[in-house]
């Protein structure tokens, strides 16, 4: 995929396929989706306690001389004082514990029918609709994004996984769209541990809002503005942390980014995959407060420091083994790196054991012809639902 335009919460250099935060052109009436269906939960552990206060920090950057327009396509005044003074979260949970599966009852079953019932897979085909993706030789990513997450959803419900797709065919689907969806299913995980809790339901009118607007244009000049709710700017507020402490909790759903990247350099290949941590998201973050315009990054919030990057990347390597054993000529050159840490509006503003992949470059001519070929799109959803069996099972 072709390098994205940065968002308020930008993308990584290397560039992967998706933006963070796009600004598209104005949207089309997108076909509506169906909310997603939660998987029975599980026994949670302890009874809710009430929720404690975050650990007092800054909730958000002094602000200038005079006052912000948080839709000004002009820079901040003197980014520097935001940069040294936004401050960060803790890196613990602002909630109790209320939600956790027993992974233990996935270890070690067999690769059947019944392999990973009661585990839930959210497949993400990336770009859709007016968004192409990259354009290589004809041929269009969205177009095999859709394809091999197709298939790779009736191979895993044939291992008895329950499985939501953000797109099943072709039709303009936003990151924030994306981002509410997974606030809906955390919600019907875990939100009723919470009950008259009033932010539960601020949480659930943002996220339908984004799905709904399925936009994320904020810059003027380029279209119609969006919505990208809570989840605008630079860090997290209070709100927001809960949003993602909350979806740190649900350990039995993953989330998977399908993409395939481009370059203008052809000869790249090989499959790659990226995450957010907390380290690589401050220092993107502090690097757009003094490059982007204001309605990019305001407003100005502390750092989050509470994602799950070990399971992260465990789920990289995974993939990554599973599908180059099924297709070796999709391995990185010998001595490259095969997963990236940046700043990836998927993998910053959803919590959950969330990944992107880049399956090959559509750039590279012998990539483009794996990767569009119908049959090897068979082999990389077979193996790509091979890892996620590992990945849960081992």
């Amino acid at each position: 995929m072709p390098s994205p335009t940065p968002s308020s919460k930008p993308s990584p250099i290397p560039t992967p396929t998706p933006s963070p935060k796009p600004s598209p052109t104005p949207t089309p009436t997108p076909t509506p989706e169906p909310t997603p269906t939660p998987t029975p939960q599980p026994t949670p552990t302890p009874t809710p306690q009430p929720t404690r206060k975050p650990s007092p920090v800054p909730t958000a950057s002094p602000r200038p001389t005079g006052p912000i327009d948080p839709l000004s396509t002009e820079k901040l005044p003197n980014p520097k004082q935001y940069v040294e003074k936004r401050g960060a979260w803790p890196a613990e949970s602002s909630l109790p514990l209320v939600y956790k599966a027993d992974l233990q009852r996935w270890k070690g079953r067999p690769y059947d029918d019944n392999a990973l019932t009661g585990f839930t897979v959210v497949l993400d085909p990336g770009h859709g609709g007016k968004s192409s993706g990259a354009v290589h030789g004809g041929k269009r990513e969205k177009d095999s994004n859709l394809a091999i997450s197709l298939l790779a959803a009736d191979y895993l419900r044939a291992l008895g996984a329950d499985v939501i797709l953000t797109r099943t065919v072709d039709e303009w689907t936003s990151l924030y769209r994306r981002v509410g969806i997974s606030g809906l299913l955390t919600l019907d995980r875990a939100g009723g541990f919470f009950p008259g809790e009033s932010w539960i339901e601020d949480l659930r009118a943002d996220y339908n809002k984004m799905i709904e607007v399925n936009l994320d244009n904020v810059d003027s000049r380029l279209g119609n503005i969006g919505y990208r709710g809570l989840a605008q700017g630079i860090g997290v507020n209070e709100l927001w942390r809960r949003h993602l402490d909350l979806q740190h909790q649900i350990n039995d759903v993953i989330w998977i980014s399908v993409h395939s990247n481009g370059s203008t350099d052809t000869t790249k290949h090989g499959l790659t995959l990226f995450f957010n941590t907390a380290a690589s998201t401050l220092r993107t973050e502090n690097k757009f407060l003094s490059e982007k315009p204001i309605c990019e990054v305001w407003p100005v919030n502390p750092a989050y420091n509470l994602y799950n990057e070990a399971e992260r990347h465990r789920l990289c390597d995974n993939l990554y083994t599973a599908i180059v054993d099924a297709v070796p000529e999709l391995a990185v050159p010998a001595g490259g790196r095969y997963i990236y840490h940046g700043n990836y509006a998927f993998t910053r503003e959803i919590n959950l054991t969330a990944v992107l992949i880049e399956i090959g470059f559509l750039s590279n001519p012998a990539d483009r012809a794996i990767i569009t070929d119908p049959q090897q799109q068979k082999t990389i959803a077979e193996a790509m639902v091979r890892g996620i069996y590992n990945y849960i099972t081992r």
